[in-house]
């Protein structure tokens, strides 16, 4: 496994993404976003959290006007 610290500045997104070998959790700390996950639209506020799946199509933005601070555990193989 592997724990990140991933910070998103207000009105950016991270690139569309798919992992094939591991699957994402995570927990939103500060801010308020979105994610994209395999076509559906989520909402993240603090104390929210999300998994991610292996292989699924996904990507995190912050909708706020805050940055936006996410603990994410990456779990599988690299």
């Amino acid at each position: 496994f592997k724990v990140k610290e991933l910070t998103v500045l207000p009105g950016a997104s991270l690139s569309l993404q798919r992992h094939r070998f591991r699957c994402e959790h995570w927990v939103c700390t500060s801010g308020e976003g979105g994610a994209l996950r395999d076509g559906e639209r989520l909402r993240l506020t603090v104390g929210a959290s999300l998994f991610i799946p292996q292989g699924a199509v996904h990507r995190l933005e912050n909708t706020g006007n805050e940055l936006l601070r996410i603990v994410e555990t990456q779990i599988g193989s690299y």
